[in-house]
This record gives structure tokens, sequence and C-alpha cells, in this order.
């Protein structure tokens, strides 16, 4: 299994109210949702009048191709012409396979410490109650 992010810092040029910002961010998510699948979504700098910063997330087989789908939302994102690119971080983790039936505690907590270093945050599960 194979986990893509990518995170765009994006200048919403002209905008001159939240509500407005709000709109054209919304179009983006939408249109970027449907036509890669993906999870999308306004992850930072919602009270910023010309900023946003905009998540997505895919699942796939092999790296290449969730590399290559990545890359090729962040082109489609620039040729929609609504908001300017200001930054972006790309990022890919595999997981090795599990063969059902061969996943114990260990195995869960290492993933968990893999998904919570990839996407940011504490680990879920906690070494204390073993």
């Amino acid at each position: 299994m194979v986990v893509g992010a990518v995170r765009l810092e994006l200048l919403v040029v002209g905008s001159r109210s939240l509500k407005q910002k709000r709109g054209i961010v919304r179009s983006i998510v939408r249109r970027l949702s449907s036509r890669f699948t993906a999870s999308v979504g306004e992850v930072g700098a919602q009270d910023s009048r010309e900023h946003a910063v905009i998540g997505v997330a895919l699942v796939g087989m092999a790296r290449p191709i969730v590399e290559y789908k990545l890359e090729r939302l962040v082109l489609f994102f620039e040729s929609l012409h609504l908001a300017d690119l200001l930054d972006y971080q790309l990022d890919v983790v595999a997981f090795p396979p599990v063969a059902v039936g061969d996943v114990d505690s260990t195995d869960v907590r290492e993933f968990d410490e893999a998904f919570a270093l990839a996407f940011g945050g504490p680990p879920l599960i906690s070494g204390e109650n073993e």
C-alpha cells in the first residue's frame, strides 16, 4: 500500500472577503476531488482572506503511480487559474505488504507511528497498555 499526500499553499488574488475566498476554495476542492478521485480539503489559513492551504491524499498500489497522479494534480490545479500556487509539498509513504493473519500489536503500533510521522500529530496507540 502506498499513501501519497500533497499540501498546496495558495494565494487567492483579488479576494475581498472570506466568503469570496471560500467560494473559490470550494470550487478548487470540488474540481480536484472529482478529477483525481482523491480526498481533498482546506487544511489551513481559514481565517485569511487571501491565503489558503489545501491538502490532498491518495492511496494506491505503486509509488510511481501515486507520485505521477499527485504531480498531475498540481499541474491541473495550476491550469485552473483560480488561485496562485505559492508552494507545495509532496510526500509518498510506502507500507510493506502484510499477509492476513500475520498482523500483531507490534505491526499496528509500527503502522501507527509511521502514519503519525508522515502526516503529523502524535501516534494514536501508546505503549503504556502492554
